[in-house]
């Protein structure tokens, strides 16, 4: 049987149209669509998600191509989690890698909660869940 204290919520996040809308973006702006997707996509979610890994509210991450699945341990970090992820805006004017010509607002997101019970032998990147 699983106690309480095991129990986990996973935040699956996953960028929408990342192939469609990086294509997109990279024609109007004279950009490759491979820097769209690394830098004005990947990279700013990735600092919102290590920042939130900085302050302990994530406890584990699994990172795919356009995919990251979050390990939370506290019900009353989720909504705080999935609301900075999802305010994540793509990066315009000084602050972007390369120039782009308009404001296109926050990056699109997929996002999925689910809750599982880890039992005292489960471990993530080498560390107890």
């Amino acid at each position: 049987m699983i106690q309480d204290n095991c129990v986990k919520y996973l935040v699956y996040v996953d960028i929408l149209g990342f192939d469609e809308l990086a294509e997109e973006i990279g024609t109007i702006e004279s950009i490759k669509t491979r820097i769209v997707r690394d830098n004005i996509f990947r990279e700013p979610l990735q600092l919102e998600i290590d920042n939130l890994k900085k302050t302990e509210k994530i406890c584990g991450v699994s990172k795919g191509r356009d995919d990251w699945i979050l390990i939370v341990s506290d019900f009353s970090d989720l909504f705080e989690i999935i609301s900075k992820i999802l305010s994540t805006e793509l990066p315009v004017g000084k602050y972007a890698p390369y120039e782009v010509s308009r404001n296109y607002g926050n990056i699109p997101l997929e996002v999925a909660i689910g809750v599982y019970g880890f039992d005292k032998w489960s471990y993530r990147d080498g560390g107890e869940v």
